[in-house]
């Protein structure tokens, strides 16, 4: 029975499965680790059941074996190949579905009263009323508040989303190799005219934190922008406008003075 076997192993039950080998067991040649009924048998399973369940409840004894294999190293080994084989479709599939398109501020956003709610002293944000999560990070409610006090200085600021094509992304490689969507906190654009790309960090709070930097210093480059990860040190927002390392030493990165971009 494929939903006793599912609850038994721990592993989530597939409704289209025809046999056991589909609940947790992968379907190429070089993984496929075939079973035959004997290993389900009475010395590895003991099954019963009541008049008051209709699916059998069963226990295996962890030391029983297969063809001198444990029981319990078959599935591991079946579970480890499945999670590898999930994992490299998954990052095919991410692949995939990179595409470039044009970004625009959102005419509108919807959100979730539940997550969010509404600042009304936020006055020169793209939107208004200006809506935030209610779990916002720190670094991102004083960089917000920091843009709100030199508005006199900026046309208009954008608090981007972390996920749809309808927020502004690029992509960059992680640590991993991975090939990823990395999502700027904030777009700016000064009154002069010049467009920032800002993401708010503090020191080393992000292991991948140089990787999106140095991803988006390269997006940049001849596209009249600038921008990147922007690190507070007392009270004051700095920015690299070259690769970095760490975000722990910014030594030689400039300073974000707004009125500088009147």
């Amino acid at each position: 029975n494929l939903r006793w076997a599912s609850k038994l192993l721990e592993v989530e039950f597939d409704k289209g499965a025809k046999d056991i080998t589909r609940v947790f067991f992968t379907t190429t040649n070089e993984e496929l680790l075939f079973l035959d009924d004997a290993i389900f048998d009475a010395t590895a399973l003991q099954c019963y059941s009541s008049q008051d369940t209709q699916v059998p409840q069963c226990k295996f004894d962890p030391e029983a074996k297969y063809n001198g294999v444990l029981f319990t190293d078959i599935i591991q080994k079946a579970l480890n190949n499945y999670e590898r084989i999930l994992m490299q479709r998954q990052q095919k599939a991410r692949e995939r579905s990179f595409e470039a398109y044009t970004w625009e501020v959102p005419a509108e956003r919807l959100y979730k009263d539940s997550t969010h709610h509404i600042i009304n002293k936020v006055e020169d944000h793209a939107l208004l009323p200006f809506v935030e999560l209610n779990n916002a990070l720190s670094p991102e409610r004083r960089f917000r508040d920091f843009l709100e006090a030199n508005s006199q200085y900026i046309d208009w600021w954008y608090k981007n989303g972390d996920e749809g094509k309808q927020h502004y992304s690029i992509p960059y490689g992680n640590s991993r190799g991975e090939k990823r969507l990395f999502y700027v906190d904030f777009v700016v654009r000064m009154s002069g005219g010049q467009v920032f790309l800002f993401d708010t960090k503090t020191e080393n709070s992000d292991p991948e934190a140089p990787n999106k930097h140095n991803a988006l210093v390269d997006y940049m480059e001849g596209k009249g922008l600038m921008g990147g990860i922007v690190v507070e040190q007392q009270g004051v927002w700095h920015y690299s406008r070259f690769h970095i390392d760490t975000t722990e030493n910014t030594t030689g990165w400039e300073s974000f003075f707004p009125d500088q971009y009147r």
